[in-house]
């Protein structure tokens, strides 16, 4: 039996030479929305504190 040959068949390589940089393309959008929420909760805090200072 003889060894397959390697020089064949071309080397695919697993990892890439520079790794993926998502939060460039994807940090805009998803910043907004992050902030959109917790403005949202810190309505609802500040709701919440205000409501149980009337009724105390």
């Amino acid at each position: 039996m003889t060894p397959p040959q390697t020089a064949a068949r071309p080397h695919l390589r697993a990892v890439p030479d520079e790794p993926l940089d998502l939060v460039d393309p994807a940090g805009a959008p998803v910043l907004k929305r992050v902030s959109a929420v917790l403005a949202g909760l810190l309505v609802v805090v500040l709701l919440v504190r205000g409501f149980r200072g009337r009724h105390r």
